[in-house]
């Protein structure tokens, strides 16, 4: 049987935990970025890991058409996120595609001192709140990628994206953005800063 994407990017790449250099973060994205795929790829191949229920502190690719996407400037139509905390008809999520490659990186690396586990292995989640990383300057990086998603609007299953896997999701180029391009979307990110 053919490497699903995360088995190609992972035999690319360190083991599971944080990107310590700026040189291990090029190296890591030059390697990621020669692994050719779509977003609708990963969840075809991992079927097995699909849920229609995420849970909070769990990463997650799924496929979605916003409410009111006329009216908004931009939007990513398979949005990677980790689950923040459940609200009224939906969910917050903090949505990796808005930030450009070494913010990930970054934001990651911060969010690793959040994991429940030492060693990253297939039950680790992040134990975060809205309210810890709003507070905290090292979670910077987070306020751009916080969006509100609308249970109705959600077009497939949810695929968990398994820990040892986080830092391949990041840097995989599957983000799907409609009426802008991701320079435009990640220069917006890092003026809202």
């Amino acid at each position: 049987m053919p490497a699903t994407t995360f088995e190609r990017a992972l035999s690319r790449s360190a083991s599971a935990g944080q990107l310590s250099n700026a040189s291990s973060l090029d190296w890591y994205r030059t390697n990621i970025v020669r692994v050719r795929t779509t977003p609708q790829q990963i969840i075809k191949e991992n079927r097995d890991n699909m849920t229609t229920q995420p849970l909070n502190g769990k990463m997650y690719l799924f496929e979605y058409e916003p409410k009111g996407k006329k009216t908004l400037k931009y939007y990513d139509t398979f949005p990677l996120i980790f689950k923040i905390k459940r609200i009224q008809e939906g969910f917050l999520g903090m949505n990796f595609h808005y930030l450009n490659y070494k913010q990930r990186a970054q934001l990651m690396n911060a969010l690793y001192s959040l994991a429940s586990d030492k060693e990253i292995n297939e039950e680790t989640k992040l134990l975060m709140t809205y309210k810890l990383l709003q507070n905290s300057t090292k979670f910077r990086w987070f306020k751009p990628t916080l969006k509100k998603y609308s249970i109705s609007n959600v077009r497939s299953r949810f695929l968990e994206i398994m820990p040892e896997q986080w830092n391949a999701a990041i840097m995989l180029p599957i983000a799907k953005f409609k009426k802008a391009k991701n320079s435009k979307v990640w220069r917006d990110s890092e003026n809202a800063i």
